[in-house]
């Protein structure tokens, strides 16, 4: 009983101190409570008066509670506090936008995972292409785009900047009270309208400007195909073509000479052995479709004098093939015959297709072991040989393909007249 009584009374005793405990929990709270509204009130009138002081420098208007707007340069800017979603999700953002005549038709933002797995104009400049999203006008986003844009807006867009529906805007997810910070991003995005802003009226001259004086190769070839493509016959394209057929990069004088027709910027570039391949044999089909047989002999002896010394690759190995059965040339039946043996598939099926169009009977024999191979249904270069041994034979007969046919003659071939039903 007493201890039961005792245990009674210092139950008894510790129930105030709870109390107590409580009393100081909710005292605490409160004095936490009213430092966080003293220390906002005191920062919020720092931030306003920090957006006043920015707002007085550049003579901005002032629309509401931390809302102010004007003309700085050439452009609109405006800065305000704008708070989006509710509950948990409720943000505080500090915008900074910059407008006024800008393309609505013109998109520029950062490249995101998704946003990856969808087209959109490409620069040619890869840094900047694999960063940076642009849909939109393709003429004015490459007009826009020259080198020194680029690393400007590449910097601005990586920092958060995006425009869309004529306007340059900036997210800042706090509120902003530094008068240096307010007055920078403003000032960046007034540049970034008035350079977008310049570009709009001069497309095909900024265009031009870029093929001749971009840092990068592919960028100046972009632009280029860009003028060829939808700026013919004007005069910003004529200085252009002029400029890229000197241009440092092989890419750049193969477009320009083959839009100019030039054979012999084509020769050249088909036969510079610090080309890469790949240009070079765009260069000899080009000039080969250009049909000149005078202005394209130049190329073929100097690429079978090449040949002759093992130094055409590959891929040029090919189109060196097919060019022989396009353009007439003294020795080219015995080069394809040394071709339709060679290891490589396409160099093969190239010439046995040349072969077909060039070749005499006394080429038949070479192609008839390719044309009877193992599994030669399966086999490309198997149904050309086949394809190639017909033309030959209307050639020789003066009819159309397959009016002669191939007979074995003591181990050899010899050349048999199919009769025709109606002679029959």
């Amino acid at each position: 009983m007493i201890e039961v009584g005792h245990l009674g009374v210092v139950a008894a005793r510790e129930v105030p101190l709870v109390a107590d405990g409580g009393v100081v929990i909710f005292v605490v709270g409160l004095v936490c409570l009213g430092a966080f509204i003293a220390i906002e009130a005191v920062g919020g009138a720092n931030r306003r008066r920090a957006w006043s002081q920015v707002a007085t420098e550049l003579g901005l208007d002032h629309y509401g509670p931390m809302d102010y707007g004007g003309r700085l340069g050439e452009s609109e800017v405006r800065m305000d506090v704008i708070k989006r979603g509710s509950g948990k999700n409720r943000r505080i953002f500090t915008r900074f936008r910059a407008m006024g005549e800008l393309p609505g038709g013109l998109s520029i933002g950062r490249e995101g995972f998704f946003s990856r797995l969808t087209e959109d104009i490409k620069t040619g400049d890869a840094s900047f292409d694999t960063e940076v999203r642009v849909t939109g006008d393709e003429g004015l986003a490459l007009a826009l785009l020259d080198d020194e844009m680029r690393a400007r807006l590449k910097d601005s867009v990586v920092s958060g900047w995006h425009l869309k529906d004529g306007t340059w805007t900036l997210l800042v997810q706090r509120r902003i009270g530094d008068a240096a910070v307010l007055e920078g991003a403003l000032r960046r995005g007034a540049t970034l309208a008035d350079a977008t802003r310049r570009a709009l009226h001069s497309v095909p001259d900024r265009l031009c400007a870029r093929v001749s004086d971009d840092v990068i190769a592919s960028a100046r070839k972009v632009s280029l195909q860009y003028l060829i493509a939808h700026h013919g016959g004007s005069a910003a394209l004529d200085r252009a073509l002029d400029v890229a057929r000197g241009d440092a990069d092989a890419g750049v004088r193969l477009v320009a000479a083959t839009t100019l027709g030039d054979t012999r910027l084509l020769t050249d570039i088909a036969l510079d052995g610090f080309v890469d391949p790949e240009h070079r044999a765009q260069a000899l089909m080009a000039a080969v479709r250009l049909g000149h047989a005078e202005s394209i002999a130049p190329a073929l002896d100097g690429l079978l004098a090449q040949l002759a010394n093992g130094v055409v690759p590959i891929g040029l190995l090919s189109a060196l093939a097919a060019a022989l059965g396009m353009a007439p040339h003294a020795d080219a039946e015995e080069t394809l015959l040394r071709l339709v043996d060679h290891e490589n598939e396409d160099v093969k099926l190239a010439a046995i297709r040349s072969l077909g169009k060039v070749g005499s009977l006394a080429a038949v024999p070479a192609l008839v072991p390719l044309r009877d191979r193992f599994f030669a249904f399966a086999i490309a270069s198997a149904g050309a040989a086949k394809e190639a041994i017909l033309q030959i034979q209307a050639r020789a007969g003066g009819g159309e393909a397959g009016a002669l046919s191939l007979a074995e003659a003591d181990g050899g071939l010899a050349v048999v007249e199919v009769e025709h039903e109606e002679s029959r």
